[in-house]
């Protein structure tokens, strides 16, 4: 068996990109670097998010000087009444850069990566291990456990009868 096709299992939860701003060149460079993170048995994985799912971004990377790309994540902010997302700002060298993660043009992948996942051992940090659902789902389960056992203890034990066979 190859090391490749081994997972690890101390793989996370995939965490959530949203992107805002970037050109098209760095929007696929941010593309390839997260799908690698899918299936190299990283402590985290990555995945671009995209509107239609269910959940948040955990993440954006956003281009400040790019007041489309700041109307565009108020808008999903306030659209989806969600708190702001951890962010990285993108700039070029020299410009006044707005908050606590920062990257510079041109976007390079390994200090991308890196600062991904700064950010996420950062968030694993102050965010709970389990989502809220995930964590009612698992406290119903551990009711109904607990529903189904509690009729067994209550019934008293059946005497039982013993059979003493003797062999000649």
């Amino acid at each position: 068996m190859n090391s490749i096709s081994t997972a690890l299992p101390c793989a996370s939860k995939k965490i959530l990109i949203s992107v805002f701003g970037l050109s098209e060149y760095e929007l696929r460079l941010v593309r390839s670097v997260l799908s690698l993170t899918m299936a190299s048995g990283r402590r985290h994985s990555y995945a671009l998010f995209d509107a239609s799912q269910a959940g948040d971004p955990d993440i954006v990377i956003l281009d400040p000087d790019n007041n489309q790309a700041r109307a565009a994540l108020q808008e999903l902010i306030e659209t989806r009444s969600i708190p702001e997302p951890a962010t990285v700002f993108i700039s070029n060298a020299g410009k006044a850069q707005p908050g606590k993660y920062h990257l510079l043009h041109p976007l390079v992948p390994t200090k991308m990566l890196a600062l991904l996942d700064q950010v996420a051992d950062e968030l694993e940090k102050v965010l709970p291990a389990t989502s809220p659902v995930s964590a009612a789902v698992a406290q119903k389960a551990e009711m109904d456990k607990a529903a189904n056992v509690q009729p067994l203890l209550q019934k008293s034990p059946q005497p039982r009868s013993c059979r003493v066979v003797t062999v000649p």
